[in-house]
Parts: structure tokens; C-alpha cells; sequence
């Protein structure tokens, strides 16, 4: 039976997140009240990007989670899907790194796997995802956080 675990949200993303709609439609309402009458060139600038920019940051913001299925761990961010194989974790550490990855907080969880591989997550409820990692198979001298 797959568990799924939402991402933890700082307050800094939301703001981040507000900020960048708030750029984004400025700028639209500016360029369109530059112009009595808007070309069609003016609205496709604005029709085109503006979902993108909107949508994206909302999708990553419902969308991230990290969900143990069997011997598995899915990592969903927005358009972003990562699948790590839980046999080859060999170390679970703390850490408040602010390199990008697939977590919307800097509460963060570093998962070594495989050969030099790595992904940082930040699952809102850290200890039972740890818990579950090791019911998964996870070595639990591997887990230092």
C-alpha cells in the first residue's frame, strides 16, 4: 500500500509565490493600459507566458509530494517525477541546503542513492516518512536525521 507524504511550505515560498503573480499580472496590466487599443501581438505577449508563470509555482505548490510505493520512493514536483529505487538509499541526512530540489521548505531530508546520486525532499511529517522509509527496507543505520 503506497503512502504519500506533502511537502512541508516555508512562508518565504508562499511569499515568493505571491510575488510572482504579482510581477506577472503587473506587468500584464501595464502593458495593456500602455495602449488605447491592444494589438493582438500585446495580448498574446501577455496570454502566452502568464498561465506559465502562474501555473507552474500553484502546480509545484499542490503538487510536491513524495510517496513510498513498495520499494519505491516517488518524488513529484510540478512536472517533475523522480523515481528512487529504495534498495540502493544508503544515507538519510538532515539538511537546510538551498540548492533547488523538489522541496518547498529548507527542512530538508538528503537521500543518497546509488552511485553518486542524490535527491533533497522535505516531507511535512519528517519522522513518520522515516518510520516508513525503514518499514520499506531502508537500513536504519543509514538514517542520521
Amino acid at each position: 500500500m503506497a503512502q504519500q507524504f506533502k511537502s512541508k511550505v516555508d512562508s518565504w515560498f508562499i511569499l515568493l509565490l505571491v510575488g510572482v503573480a504579482i510581477i506577472v499580472l503587473g506587468t500584464a496590466v501595464v502593458t495593456l493600459a500602455g495602449h488605447a487599443r491592444p494589438s493582438i501581438g500585446s495580448w498574446l505577449a501577455i496570454a502566452i507566458p502568464a498561465p506559465i508563470a502562474l501555473g507552474l509555482p500553484l502546480w509545484m505548490l499542490l503538487g510536491t509530494s513524495y510517496t513510498i510505493d513498495g520499494d519505491t520512493l516517488i518524488v513529484r514536483c510540478g512536472p517533475q517525477v523522480q523515481r528512487v529505487p529504495l534498495r540502493l538509499v544508503t544515507k538519510v541526512v538532515a539538511t537546510r541546503s538551498i540548492l533547488s530540489a523538489p522541496a518547498l521548505s529548507l527542512d530538508r531530508l538528503a537521500i543518497s542513492y546509488g552511485k553518486g546520486q542524490s535527491v533533497v525532499i522535505s516531507p511535512r511529517e519528517k519522522s513518520a516518512f522515516l518510520k516508513a522509509l525503514v518499514a520499506a527496507g531502508v537500513a536504519q543505520e543509514g538514517i542520521a536525521a
